[in-house]
């Protein structure tokens, strides 16, 4: 969904948490519910040894049940830091709530020593909608070796009005007609549930503000210090965490290793709490959800393959690096505006086929960017295959033809597009052996230019045996031409007996138009086409297929990414996006037009790859397929021209 459709819902969240408010009865002792709670305080000097403890502001949530609250303020229990809140409002809402903990890591303490127990209680006064309190007895940690004066902290409470908003908010969307938007309220009200289950899972992004106060600046010092080395400390910390028994030097260890991983977690959710406030919470969810996501699933994938997420704000290039260890975030200073005019001058002295010296210089600027900021933490963790999350215009860039100042991407890394359809069969693992249906299209129709090619394409992928054919890499049948329909079609997929579908056509996308407007060319002797609509009509279209190939001219993208404009690249998701939620696992497409004979020739290099004896992912078939016209064609067609604007999208197994 796209962020403008959280204006209107906002704003009508809004109208009916206005209306309960005027309507609320200041009588009502009822508690039970969800809060939003934020302790702050100033800074303070130990006057017994002059230590500093910086100012603190943190919100977090607690719950209410049966009049008693319970919320744990950070960090895992038994480490450092750890805080949680217990106590009892009562009926005149008056509450003594204990609080207690571990110390944490100077400065966010005054004590010298992190770890150390200790406990004080705050008295609070609550109506049903509102709460405040102070802290008392602060800070007498238990052991009488650490004597320590405290500050004061002061508490705010706030009671989440509950879920009935939503429904009725979606309701009221859905009767008028904006499905749209309603369907992005009950969205929320499943995300809403699932906080309020587990209060401290997943925070809300326009909720958890990040404070700004010293303490802020001291654990940013401390990420900047670290940032380059967090992928090798995910991974030490992975090592070490399963090691048994650990002797009390790794213990230690493992101690630090947890605080500096908090502090990457920390910056972490300060990158969601900085898209989130310039008008896209939704977008900082979908990056919060499918970062967690793909961080749990990536052992079970590929343990050799990380994930780049991007986000194209208006003033600054966010990334995140996702390990199977750790997520680590990092920007780069420019704005979008500059990043669009970068990738579409990157693109035209591709397609242009300007001198490769050029094209390099375009494709370092851009790596300095898109990659720079976490080239280091890349280059630690050593992965084979790069997986790109793309936003806005970067949907338009070959990754595999960016320049480091010595090779081009896919000199050292297979790459990987992938979109909110892709999660779906992520994890599900290919077939032994694939089967594969050739389509394809040599002859002109109208304004369409022939395909000449195409035949040999499809003979030397599909060994069609029922048509005497004995040179394809992969048996199954292939439909030319006239044998091309749209029955044919739909015919052969219902049978589910192809794990390959491969397409040789001209597809029309029309960003602009509607999905009747964009099509895929037919081979009957009259134009025909079959539209997007037609497909997405059909809910199991591609099921079973493991790879859909688009081996065609522009597939991915449409005239648009000649240009700048907003809502950059929506479209080369979006082929993708509905290939993959009819069934089909991955797919192959191209982000420019493509030159016919060359594309042959690395079509039939991927399948071989593939196919071959060695255990190889679909991304690295490609990487290979495009290594050999950029090495090994005696430079005719080496240029990225040719050999990068092929991009998988979904699961490169």
């Amino acid at each position: 969904m796209k962020s403008s459709f959280l204006v209107p819902v906002l704003l009508a969240v809004s109208a009916f948490l206005s209306m309960q408010k005027t309507t609320a009865s200041v009588a009502s002792t009822n508690f039970d519910g969800i809060w939003a709670v934020t302790v702050t305080a100033p800074e303070y000097r130990n006057p017994l040894d002059g230590a500093v403890a910086l100012a603190i502001h943190h919100t977090f949530r607690a719950r209410v049940k049966n009049g008693i609250l319970y919320a744990v303020q950070s960090g895992l229990k038994g480490a450092p830091g750890w805080t949680e809140l217990n106590g009892r409002i009562e009926a005149d809402g008056t509450a003594k709530i204990r609080v207690s903990g571990l110390t944490g890591f100077a400065p966010q303490t005054i004590s010298k020593h992190s770890g150390k127990p200790y406990e004080f209680h705050v008295v609070a006064n609550f109506n049903d909608r509102h709460g405040s309190g102070k802290s008392i007895d602060e800070i007498k940690p238990r052991g009488p070796q650490h004597i320590l004066v405290g500050r004061d902290k002061f508490y705010t409470f706030v009671k989440d009005p509950g879920t009935d908003i939503y429904r009725k908010v979606a309701d009221l969307l859905l009767s008028q007609g904006n499905l749209a938007e309603g369907e992005q309220v009950l969205r929320l009200l499943k995300r809403k549930e699932f906080n309020d289950f587990l209060p401290n899972e997943g925070g809300d992004p326009l909720v958890d503000k990040a404070p700004q106060n010293a303490y802020d600046q001291k654990w940013k010092e401390r990420f900047d210090a670290i940032r380059d080395q967090l992928a090798a400390i995910g991974r030490e910390y992975s090592a070490l965490s399963k090691r048994d028994p650990r002797s009390d030097e790794e213990n230690q260890r493992l101690s630090v290793l947890q605080s500096d991983l908090a502090t990457a977690q920390k910056a972490l959710e300060q990158l969601y709490q900085d898209i989130a406030m310039i008008g896209s919470p939704e977008r900082a969810k979908d990056l919060q959800e499918s970062g967690e996501t793909l961080m749990q699933a990536l052992p079970k994938i590929e343990s050799g393959a990380v994930v780049i997420e991007t986000v194209a704000l208006p003033d600054k290039y966010r990334v995140i690096l996702t390990t199977p260890d750790v997520q680590i975030p990092a920007e780069y200073a420019i704005n979008r505006e500059e990043l669009r005019k970068k990738v579409f001058a990157f693109r035209d002295a591709i397609n242009a086929r300007a001198p490769e010296a050029e094209v390099k210089s375009l494709g370092n600027d851009l790596y300095q960017i898109l990659i720079g900021p976490i080239e280091k933490n890349i280059q630690s963790y050593g992965p084979k295959t790069l997986v790109w999350s793309l936003d806005d215009v970067l949907r338009y860039v070959p990754m595999a033809a960016l320049y480091d100042g010595n090779h081009y991407l896919a000199e050292n890394y297979a790459n990987v597009v992938i979109t909110l359809g892709s999660l779906i069969n992520l994890k599900d693992k290919p077939s032994t052996e694939w089967t594969a249906l050739g389509l394809g299209v040599t002859k002109a129709h109208q304004n369409w230019p022939g395909l000449p090619y195409v035949k040999d394409e499809l003979s030397g992928i599909v060994r069609d045996e029922t048509a005497g054919g004995d040179r394809g890499i992969l048996k199954g049948r292939i439909m030319l031409d006239e044998s091309f329909t749209e029955t044919a079609l739909k015919d052969a997929l219902a049978r589910r007996n192809y794990r390959v579908v491969h397409i040789a056509s001209h597809f029309k996308f029309d960003p602009h138009g509607d999905s009747s407007d964009s099509f895929l060319l037919l081979g009957n002797k009259e134009l025909t086409k079959l539209t997007l609509a037609e497909i997405a009509a059909l809910p199991n279209f591609f099921a079973g297929v493991e790879l859909l190939t688009l081996s065609a001219c522009q597939t991915a993208v449409g005239k648009q990414a000649s240009r700048p404009n907003e809502d950059q690249g929506i479209e080369v998701e979006s082929l993708g996006v509905l290939a993959q939620r009819r069934g089909a696992s991955a797919v192959i497409a191209s982000l420019w037009q493509v030159a016919d004979v060359s594309t042959s020739q690395l079509m039939e290099k991927f399948y071989q790859c593939h196919a071959g004896t060695a255990i190889t992912t679909k991304a690295e078939a490609l990487r290979q397929a495009q290594l050999a016209l950029l090495q090994n064609t005696e430079g005719k067609y080496s240029h990225p021209v040719y050999w990068a604007p092929f991009i998988i999208i979904g699961n490169w197994q």
